[in-house]
């Protein structure tokens, strides 16, 4: 059930308060027409009696009071401390509180209202009473207020004329104090700051001097963060760690995560507007130990993989949305580079992305260097993939075989170990020590094979060379093309040109071979190109005519020389000689020495043949060759 209650209230003695200066004492009531004089210390307390009622009718039991006392009839401001009063007698609702105290600002002369709570025997809880009741000054107090300096004691003799502006005298003394001079005992007087004083212990806009290090300094003393602004907006953060603090300058979005030490921002950052369809912060982040951003914004050092020591040291100097994720890895500056390498390092461009330790891409757009020691100089869309491989420049070049290198150019390859291509386009050196230095889709595919350029070349033998022009093969080993336009080297050391084709590759060319083997005794002996088993063979189709010269000296230092002149063919895989070959001597110490030419129809080959008179002789021929295929 909901009680109404009710009280009627009054305030029994309002003490004077003090209004004016030099009143430090309260005087009881002259006789009447007389004026109040102080005689001792009022006190701030005063008694509140009223009429508490419940439901309409006086209550009589014990109850707790709590007062409060507000500046307006309702809302406003509180004044002084709640006051509580516990277990007060109520009979006939009637009560009494004899020593309400709001301290001694409660009064200064403004109304004042009283709000009383109340909570009796039986209640669960306070019930605030309506309305606040208000606080009507008694004489005594109407008469403080307006007492004249007649009435009160003490009054300063610069007052006594009752006007507040000091004519009566002047102050006694003002004392210059620490950090001040000037000052006096009379008249105007004025105060100024002592510079000599204040300069020993605050820093000057102008400089200092006289400072020691060590003992003079800027900054905290606790474990706090320490800010500097600039238009009210942080422009540089100190953050406190016991192994090394942290530097972080910039906009204010700039971060380095929990627990990392020793990390760097020197500045940049954004607080929005991180690309074209993102209007978010756009922060530099230092996310491992000791890392570094040195500027721009969206950069990041460190791996941000939630361990803050696994990829410590990184790097990354400026520009916009660049990683260093690598321990020790650097990003120079940039657009989107990433050093995600151990050691690895990217100077600049867009989009590169050094991933092998210790690789390194110096510039450029959408190069990779993958694998460790790999290295980029520049150009676009190029890849060293390979162990310690290089790509210089150009575009669209790999360098995928260990200690491979394509030096520029457009899309050319160096595919096996110790590859080379300078340059040029579409070229290939796909075997361990291939090169081919320029021209456009040659292929070094042999051993240590080399083109030097032209086009459409092919140097497939192990050391085959060729050395430019156009549509050339040299596909045996040591075989040799120095240029020219569709010759086919197929022999062992076989030298080949052409100035052109009539249908095919190698079917209007000239050749060159050198045979040699050595013979003991008087028997015939077949000259080798390889020195051991390999003839000048003759292929379906194809005439040679030859002009061959030898060449012999025993161990015995005898000599003799032979020119041997002749056609030989291959008739639907029949090789024979046309006519009789004309062989020469060109000299002889022994007349018995001598050299022929044979065609072998098994072997559909050329042999030429030597032989002594018991000695043991190194022979050597050169063959020259004019092919015609049809």
């Amino acid at each position: 059930m909901r009680h109404r209650w009710a009280i009627l209230g009054c305030v029994v003695v309002v003490l004077a308060l003090a209004v004016a200066v030099g009143l430090t004492q309260a005087q009881g009531l002259a006789s009447p027409g007389g004026r109040v004089s102080v005689q001792a210390p009022a006190g701030t307390a005063f008694t509140y009696q009223g009429q508490l009622r419940k439901d309409g009718s006086p209550y009589s039991g014990t109850c707790d009071f709590r007062f409060g006392l507000y500046d307006a009839a309702t809302g406003g401001a509180q004044v002084g401390t709640t006051q509580a009063r516990s277990a007060v007698a109520v009979t006939s609702g009637l009560f009494l509180i004899p020593d309400l105290d709001f301290g001694a600002g409660a009064f200064q002369g403004d109304a004042r209202w009283l709000e009383v709570a109340v909570r009796c025997t039986g209640d669960a809880d306070y019930t605030t009473l309506s309305p606040r009741q208000a606080l009507t000054p008694v004489p005594y107090a109407l008469y403080t207020v307006a007492a004249p300096w007649s009435g009160l004691q003490g009054v300063p003799a610069g007052f006594a004329d009752g006007v507040d502006n000091d004519s009566g005298g002047d102050i006694t003394a003002v004392t210059a104090g620490s950090g001040l001079s000037g000052g006096g005992t009379s008249g105007n007087v004025t105060l100024t700051l002592d510079t000599g004083f204040t300069d020993a212990r605050y820093w000057r806009l102008l400089g200092n001097s006289g400072t020691i290090s060590g003992t003079h300094f800027l900054g905290t003393t606790d474990n706090q963060p320490l800010d500097f602004r600039v238009q009210n907006a942080r422009a540089l953060r100190l953050e406190p760690n016991p192994t090394s603090p942290n530097i972080l300058g910039g906009q204010g979005v700039n971060s380095v995560s929990a627990g990392v030490h020793g990390a760097t921002i020197g500045g940049g950052g954004s607080a929005s507007g991180c690309g074209l369809m993102s209007t978010g912060a756009c922060p530099n982040r230092v996310t491992d130990d000791y890392g570094t951003v040195g500027g721009g914004r969206d950069n990041q050092a460190g791996d941000n993989a939630g361990t803050t020591s696994d990829k410590s040291y990184a790097t990354v100097g400026g520009g916009w949305g660049n990683r260093a994720s690598g321990s020790a890895a650097t990003v120079g500056g940039g657009l989107g580079n990433t050093a995600s390498g151990r050691n690895a390092a990217v100077a600049g461009g867009d989009g590169n992305v050094a991933a092998g330790d210790y690789s390194t891409i110096c510039g450029g757009q959408d190069n990779a260097a993958s694998e460790s020691r790999a290295a980029v100089g520049g150009g676009q869309n190029n890849t060293a993939s390979g162990t310690v491989s290089t790509v210089a420049g150009g575009q669209g070049n790999t360098a995928s075989g260990p200690v491979s290198a394509v030096g520029g150019g457009w899309e050319n390859t160096a595919s096996d170990d110790e590859a080379t291509v300078a340059g040029g386009r579409s070229n290939t050196a796909s075997a361990r020590y291939a090169t081919v230095s320029g021209g456009a889709e040659n292929t070094a595919s042999g051993h240590s094979s080399a083109v030097g350029g032209g086009h459409t070349n092919q140097a497939a033998g192990f050391y085959a060379t060729v050395g430019g022009g156009i549509d050339n093969r040299a596909t045996a080993n040591g075989a040799t093309i120095p240029g020219g336009s569709g010759a086919l080297a197929d022999h062992v050391g076989q030298w080949a040109y052409a100035s052109g084709t009539f249908a095919a590759v190698g079917d209007a060319q000239a050749g060159l071979f050198v045979l040699r083997n050595t013979s003991v005794g008087n028997a015939w002996t077949d000259l080798y190109l390889d020195g051991s088993s390999a003839w000048i063979t003759v292929a379906s189709g194809r005439t040679i005519s030859f002009q061959i010269m030898v060449a012999g000296r025993s161990n015995g230092g005898e000599s003799a020389g032979y020119r041997i002149q002749g056609v030989v063919e291959n008739v639907a895989g029949t090789t024979a000689l046309v006519g009789t070959p004309v062989v020469t001597p060109l000299g002889e110490d022994d007349a018995a020495w001598d050299a022929r030419v044979t065609a072998d129809t098994r072997e559909d080959a050329l042999r030429v043949q030597v032989r002594g008179n018991g000695e043991t002789i190194r022979w050597v021929a050169t063959v020259q060759t004019s092919e015609v295929a049809w």
